[in-house]
């Protein structure tokens, strides 16, 4: 075995040549694995007596051999530490469902229908702060109310004061609004979790329903019971909500501009009462209006028996005329002609009833006529169809329907048979078809009724228009 002359500084090399020197061949498993603890014992008594040198020494035995093994750096090796936890990490935006849908500027205007109170789905409440509010006619009275913000919400609104206004409502209709809000003016403001914001101001007696609220041409409301609900703009621009007592991230609009919500929070109505001024006379009764020339003393009208499809072919009896019972009618000039073999435009139109507003199936396509000799149809454009689309005669109004008559003979489903009517006098009438899917009448103190229509969508009427007979003549 060979060994170090003298004591130098440690050798790493020395080490691992002494430690293989004690390990020979093995003669069997036994001997070979004495011979490698003799080996690692000397070389661990040989480091002990090396001053101030250190080492990291490692033997591996396999088998009949030995092998030893050293890193190049003896210092061990230690576990990455684990990475310290973000000392404030960003919260998760707050999920919730849609806002419902927005009360409208128009909405809460006069005539509109008595709006509902809104509720906590959106974020805050609105409410009066008195159990009902009564006032003098031609006078004004300061009602306070007030918003809440829910306690679990955090809200960027546009300022909810900078046009906070109310409603009256009688008999489930809006008499009086101060709705004029304009929200290029008003700044946003941040309102935190259950923020109480009082909402105050006068509530006049007055039937304000001009959009720009100017007061001075507004007679007052006549005296009676009311209802009075107090609305203030709720443009809402960002929200974040608490959830098991985290506050969730911010929720803003996806492109940083449209907001979130965009419309009114509607408190619960109180009733109001405009009580009569005392030094007021009584007025007189107001005189009936004049009734409207051919108004309807009903909402609705009863129709007369329709010509079928089969009244209007060849070979049948000459059509009655149609009148004002149709809530229109068919006029044509008052005579024609055309030279045997030639064809002809007649002017005809469709005229609306001054006090009727229809919608019909549309059929302002099919310009179909009949011509009657001897009181007999002879000739009959009126096919076998059928249409969709649908069209409104508005009250009064006026349609040309220009029909392009000939001398070919009609009779088979509105074709022509090749046959050419003879020479001489003839009578013409226009036809049209009259599906009512719709209808309303005016009343006669001018107001108008409501929409008529059938429970299953179904025609009010099915059936044709007629004009007049026109003499016309084939030469």
């Amino acid at each position: 075995m060979n060994r170090p002359t003298s004591r130098g500084p440690f050798d790493l090399d020395d080490a691992l040549r002494a430690i293989a020197d004690q390990v020979v061949p093995a003669r069997d498993d036994d001997d070979s694995a004495d011979r490698v603890r003799s080996g690692v014992r000397h070389a661990r008594r040989r480091r002990a007596a090396l001053a101030g040198a250190a080492a990291v020494l490692v033997v591996v035995a396999v088998g009949a051999g030995a092998s030893a093994v050293l890193g190049d750096d003896p210092r061990p090796v230690l576990p990455a530490p684990a990475p310290s936890p973000d000392p404030t990490p960003t919260p998760t935006p707050t999920s919730r469902a849609a806002f419902p849908a927005p009360v409208t500027t128009d909405a809460l205007l006069c005539r509109a229908p008595a709006p509902a109170a809104t509720g906590t789905d959106l974020l805050a409440t609105l409410t009066i702060d008195v159990p009902e509010v009564s006032v003098e006619s031609l006078r004004r009275v300061d009602v306070a109310a007030h918003l809440t913000v829910d306690d679990a919400a955090r809200v960027e609104v546009l300022d909810p004061l900078a046009d906070a206004g109310y409603v009256i409502t009688q008999d489930g209709v809006v008499v009086s609004s101060t709705m004029a809000y304009d929200d290029a003016v008003a700044s946003p403001v941040d309102l935190a979790e259950g923020a109480v914001v009082d909402i105050g101001g006068p509530v006049g007696s007055f039937a304000l329903c001009d959009p720009e609220r100017v007061a001075s041409h507004s007679p007052s409301l006549l005296p009676g019971d009311y209802e009075l609900a107090v609305v203030v703009p709720w443009v809402v621009s960002s929200y974040a909500l608490e959830r098991d007592g985290a506050w969730g991230a911010p929720v803003t609009a996806p492109d940083g501009d449209t907001p979130l919500h965009d419309g009114w929070l509607v408190s619960p109505a109180v009733p109001l009462t405009i009580e009569p001024d005392p030094g007021a006379q009584t007025p007189a009764a107001p005189e009936a209006p004049d009734a409207v020339p051919g108004a309807f003393p009903g909402p609705t009208t009863t129709f007369p028996a329709a010509p079928s499809y089969e009244d209007l072919q060849c070979g049948m009896p000459a059509p009655a005329p149609t009148g004002d019972e149709l809530l229109a009618r068919l006029e044509v000039p008052a005579s024609g002609g055309v030279a045997t073999g030639g064809e002809t435009t007649l002017p005809a139109r469709l005229v609306g009833l001054p006090t009727a507003r229809t919608e019909t199936v549309d059929f302002r396509w099919l310009r179909a006529y009949v011509v009657v000799r001897d009181g007999v149809i002879v000739s009959s454009t009126v096919p076998a169809t059928d249409s969709y689309d649908r069209a409104v005669l508005e009250p009064g109004a006026t349609l040309p329907l220009d029909h392009v008559v000939t001398t070919a003979e009609s009779c088979e489903w509105g074709t022509s048979s090749g046959a050419i009517l003879p020479p001489g006098r003839y009578t013409l009438q226009v036809v049209h078809p009259w599906m009512l899917a719709s209808y309303s009448l005016q009343q006669e103190d001018g107001s108008w009724g409501p929409e008529n229509v059938t429970p299953d969508g179904a025609t009010v009427y099915s059936g044709w228009l007629v004009s007049a007979p026109v003499p016309w003549t084939i030469s």
